[in-house]
């Protein structure tokens, strides 16, 4: 039996519809299993798989360990600013011991040069000792208010300047005790 024309055309187009409807659905289908990790990217078929999964656990899971790492760090700097601060607030009471050592200094040079010249006692070796007392004065009160100022260098340099001063101003001690001796 043959079908008449007019009736396939009927089912041939029902027959389309539904292979049409088919594609469809399996291509919402296919989009609706495709999933993002990330669940700012995803929709709700995503929020879903990603709970049910437990991709969505892993992510926040990854996502504290890196904000613990993150303020440990933060934490560990703070630290080492603290520490730094600590050290430079030292460095700076040496530099004020330092230059209230220098200043006792200088007055005690500039009295043993008014006795010397006055009595007009001192040898030349004693005038040419005592100028030398006076010019590391000079040098270390140079360098204590250039070390004052500088505070871009590191605090191990400016240890090493404070360090390397105070062997100046003890040398200058030392030649104003065997001046005044």
């Amino acid at each position: 039996m043959m079908d008449s024309p007019t009736s396939s055309t009927p089912e041939r187009l029902r027959g389309s519809v539904r292979h049409g409807f088919c594609l469809v659905c399996l291509a919402l289908l296919l989009a609706a299993c495709q999933t993002n990790e990330d669940p700012r990217d995803g929709g709700f078929v995503d929020g879903v798989v990603g709970l049910t999964s437990g991709s969505y656990d892993d992510y926040v899971e990854e996502k504290q360990d890196t904000l613990e790492a993150e303020q440990d760090e933060g934490a560990l700097l703070e630290a080492r600013a603290q520490a730094l601060e600590t050290e430079q607030a030292a460095l700076k009471q040496e530099i004020g011991e330092a230059h209230k050592n220098l200043t006792a200094l200088q007055a005690q040079l500039a009295m043993l040069r008014a006795r010397l010249t006055d009595a007009n006692q001192a040898s030349a070796a004693e005038r040419a000792r005592l100028e030398e007392a006076e010019s590391r004065a000079a040098r270390a009160a140079q360098g204590l208010e250039k070390l004052s100022g500088d505070s871009g260098a590191s605090i191990a340099s400016q240890q090493r300047k404070i360090k390397d001063l105070q062997a100046l101003i003890g040398s200058v001690a030392t030649m104003v005790s065997e001046l005044s001796g």
